[in-house]
């Protein structure tokens, strides 16, 4: 395809005519070698006055009457005209003369130039990764490095003591050396740099509980009058197998290039301990140009693995679980289901307490209940009200426990109020051989634990008489029913009468309603139960003693499977983590080891989850209403 491209500029001027000029040309278009297919151009700028006309033509083509010109009629100075002749794709047949001739009404002038047709790296072979480019004024060719055009990043001196660069950075610099792939891949091209320094390093010793999960954090960046590119971190274990280990304290770099035992990348790393050991951290630097390792060394962290403890353990009397969707655990061990909307005694003895629960549904279709907060009442003195969020009011009045919190009745008998693991705690009835305690989980879960010296009581939580079959015995009646809704209606405290009879209530079909869960909940829950501490508790091993999780496992699909209270909302809120978490609360009475429970089976594991859990938790705390 060949194109002329043409550029002229006209201005008048009314003495045009005294100024007038031959043309002259002042770029001539140049001898040129094309390769076959290739393109070229051919350019030529002129001058005179008035403006000539430049046209660039085969030279057989050019017939110079036919470019004379008898001028424009116009009077006026013209700038310089060029002319561009251009073709795409040019082949044997284009060779020859072409001709430049710039005319106007004062003359005519020419300049030629011949387009040879030849492939000028056709004869030429390259080595050594360089590629033939042609002249085609001078009609010769020469081997040269192709440029790297890929600026995406500069070589660098990786912190594996390797140089790094882009493919083409490193084609090119291969090139110009005549050198293999390899030539740059050596420290030797890495420049002199100075050693990093650390902006962050671990504690010198820190205490931690056996098998839980603890992190340690360490930092470096480069630093001094030649700073480096940035270093990474690992971590390692001391090799004490060489003949002076106290060298260790003062130089780990005396253990060589490896260092120890490597444990870890990374500015954290997660750790669990069994036992006590040591640790540090290394930030490996790049080599210098002199071969010479400039890593840096912390000091050891000496890890110091302490006993578990069972913050929960109970060594009393009988224990009540009132937990999920909602299920109850009496004192004598028998277990069952109760729908009530209502407020209900839990558990009272015949001279000095009572202790109450609120239920409301907990759920969108409205069904089910559960635990949504508790009162305490003691001598008809005190009264502790717990809402969840562990929202708590003495007597009317807020309170925020921090620490012991300490009451006193008239009669100089002591309650005490504190938060313990994830249960806030009223310990009361205390004598020097016994005492008895309220535990709430700011939820829905709660816990009454009987002292050895335990009295007669009655409630929802049974009778605690070591008698399975007398525990639905009916409030005021002492008739004994089998139907559970009767019974914990009994127990109901609605003196204006506005709620509703749970024996009312039509029978509820929840396992056909929520057939389709049934798959995921019994996978959830099984995969919970399995978990090495749970599952431990369920065996009895270590010769403590074993609790049954069958009846906790069977909740867990009942409430998975029937209930939206926050399912999955935050981490360790599921209706499955709630079953978990009573029975954990169960083997830890019993005292079980399960202080890794949440790791285990997911329900708020790490230690962010955990703080989520609990922010949550008690954003329940400014709706609380008593």
């Amino acid at each position: 395809m060949l194109v002329f491209v043409v550029w002229s500029v006209i201005v008048l001027d009314a003495g045009a005519e005294h100024r007038a000029s031959p043309p002259v040309i002042i770029q001539t278009p140049t001898n040129m070698t094309v390769a076959p297919g290739s393109p070229f151009k051919l350019e030529c700028k002129a001058e005179g006055a008035p403006a000539p006309k430049i046209t660039i033509t085969r030279l057989e083509e050019a017939e110079m009457d036919q470019v004379k010109s008898t001028g424009n009629g116009l009077d006026g100075e013209l700038r310089p005209k060029e002319v561009i002749y251009m073709n795409e794709e040019v082949y044997a047949l284009d060779e020859g003369w072409y001709r430049c001739v710039a005319a106007n009404s004062q003359g005519v002038v020419f300049a030629d130039a011949y387009l040879r047709i030849k492939d000028l790296c056709g004869d030429v072979t390259c080595t050594g990764g360089k590629i033939c480019v042609p002249d085609n004024e001078a009609a010769t060719a020469s081997c040269v490095c192709p440029m790297c055009v890929d600026k995406t990043y500069d070589a660098l001196c990786g912190s594996d003591c390797v140089t790094h660069f882009n493919y083409c950075q490193l084609e090119h610099k291969n090139c110009l050396h005549g050198t293999s792939y390899n030539r740059f891949l050596d420290s030797s091209f890495c420049p002199d740099f100075t050693p990093p320094e650390f902006v962050e390093t671990p504690p010198r010793e820190i205490d931690v509980v056996e098998g839980k999960a603890f992190t340690l954090t360490c930092k470096a960046a480069p630093a001094g009058r030649s700073p480096g590119p940035p270093p990474t971190i690992s971590w390692y274990l001391p090799d004490y197998a060489f003949e002076a280990p106290s060298l260790y304290d003062e130089n780990p770099t005396l253990y060589g290039p490896d260092y120890g035992q490597k444990i870890g990348d990374g500015e954290t790393i997660e750790l669990r301990a069994t036992y006590d050991y040591e640790v540090f951290c290394v930030a490996h630097h790049c080599k210098d140009s002199g071969n010479k390792a400039t890593d840096i060394v912390s000091h050891q962290v000496n890890v110091k693995t302490g006993p578990v403890e069972c913050f929960n353990e109970w060594r009393g009397g009988p224990s009540c679980q009132v937990f999920g969707d909602p299920h109850i655990i009496t004192f004598d061990d028998v277990v069952y289901e109760f729908e009530g909307h209502c407020k209900y005694i839990l558990a009272k003895d015949c001279d000095k307490w009572t202790i109450y629960g609120n239920f409301e549904a907990c759920s969108t279709h409205g069904r089910g209940a559960c635990l949504s907060s508790l009162i305490f009442n003691y001598n008809e003195e005190i009264t502790i009200q717990l809402q969840r969020g562990m929202a708590v009011k003495v007597d009317g009045k807020d309170v925020e426990i921090e620490g012991l919190e300490t009451l006193t009745t008239q009669t100089k008998e002591k309650i005490f109020m504190f938060i313990e693991g994830d249960w806030l705690v009223i310990k009361y009835n205390i004598d020097i051989d016994s005492h008895n305690e309220l535990r709430w989980d700011g939820l829905m879960s709660a816990q009454i634990l009987l002292g050895s010296n335990y009295p007669i009581v009655g409630g929802l939580c049974g009778n605690a008489n070591n008698d399975t079959t007398d525990d639905f015995m009916m409030r005021r009646t002492t008739k004994v029913v089998t139907n559970t809704a009767r019974f914990g209606d009994s127990w109901r405290v609605d003196s204006e009468n506005l709620c509703s009879k749970s024996s009312d209530l039509p029978k509820w079909k929840w396992r056909r309603e929520f057939a389709d869960r049934k798959g995921d909940a019994i996978s959830t829950c099984e995969k919970m139960f399995e978990s090495p501490q749970l599952a431990n508790c369920a065996y009895g091993s270590s010769g403590l003693s074993q609790v049954d999780s069958k009846l906790y496992k069977n909740s867990c699909v009942a409430d998975f499977m029937r209930s939206d209270f926050n399912v999955d909302e935050v981490s360790g809120l599921n209706m499955a983590c709630v079953a978990a978490s009573n029975y954990a609360a169960r083997c830890d009475n019993l005292g079980n080891k399960v202080h890794l429970w949440r790791e285990q089976t997911g329900c708020a594991g790490k230690e962010e989850e955990l703080i989520e859990y609990k922010k949550f938790i008690r954003k329940f705390k400014s709706k609380s209403e008593f």
